[in-house]
């Protein structure tokens, strides 16, 4: 009787962190559903026509040239300010300054192979990698190109709300989708390797490639590592 009512709070507790994590991973579902088709849905906005360039039509180009400038800047400049993880938490931008909201995503990730999609934010700040992936600051922008290595981090899982949890079930020839205000861009798993937490010269870019570079820690629960998937640009 007495170990009986030993073990009843250990069951409980484990039974709420059983519910805990569904519960808040329905929740975060529902959430990034929401946020997905609102991001999704903005570049069909009628106001957004005053934003558009008058030759092309594009929209917010204003940002799209700016994030050019600055992935030709940092590529120049071989990430000088890339000193260490540290600045990687900073955004490369204000989106307030592109009509934008500064917590909104700049794009979206997606990796058919795992069942996983997600929004991306600017910054690998706690609020950012608590919503979603996170593109490391001095790192490149997700809008492709030549010279280009965006580096995208996701926590391996966090408040019972999966993330990257399952990254490492992804094999070369996988395929990643980023898909932002003016496209979608397809990327193939080539290379998983597993490096130190302070290993920046891993994801760095790449002279003449177009890499998406996908980071969260390693092994699963203990995080003294990092784990990292480097995508090529296959479309």
């Amino acid at each position: 009787m007495k170990k009986a009512l030993f073990l009843l709070p250990i069951a409980l507790f484990g039974l709420y962190l059983v519910f805990f994590a569904q519960v808040n991973t329905a929740v975060y579902e529902v959430q990034t559903t929401k946020i997905l088709q609102e991001w999704q849905e903005q570049a069909e906005l009628p106001e957004l026509e005053s934003t558009a360039h008058p030759e092309t039509g594009m929209i917010y180009s204003e940002l799209y040239e700016a994030m050019k400038d600055y992935n030709r800047r940092i590529a120049e400049e071989k990430q000088a300010g890339l000193t260490s993880l540290d600045v990687c938490e900073q955004p490369a931008f204000s989106l307030s300054d592109y009509v934008l909201d500064d917590d909104a995503p700049v794009a979206t990730l997606s990796i058919p192979a795992i069942d996983l999609e997600l929004p991306v934010y600017l910054g690998a700040s706690e609020g950012n990698l608590a919503k979603g992936g996170a593109v490391l600051g001095q790192t490149s922008l997700p809008i492709g190109g030549t010279n280009t290595n965006c580096v995208i981090a996701g926590h391996r899982g966090y408040r019972g709300i999966p993330f990257f949890r399952n990254l490492d079930k992804l094999e070369p020839g996988d395929t990643v989708q980023i898909t932002n205000l003016w496209g979608r861009m397809t990327y193939q798993v080539e290379s998983v390797q597993v490096i130190d937490p302070d290993e920046i010269s891993t994801i760095l870019i790449q002279e003449g490639r177009d890499l998406l570079t996908l980071l969260t820690c390693h092994p699963y629960r203990v995080g003294t590592e990092r784990l990292i998937m480097i995508c090529k640009r296959c479309d």
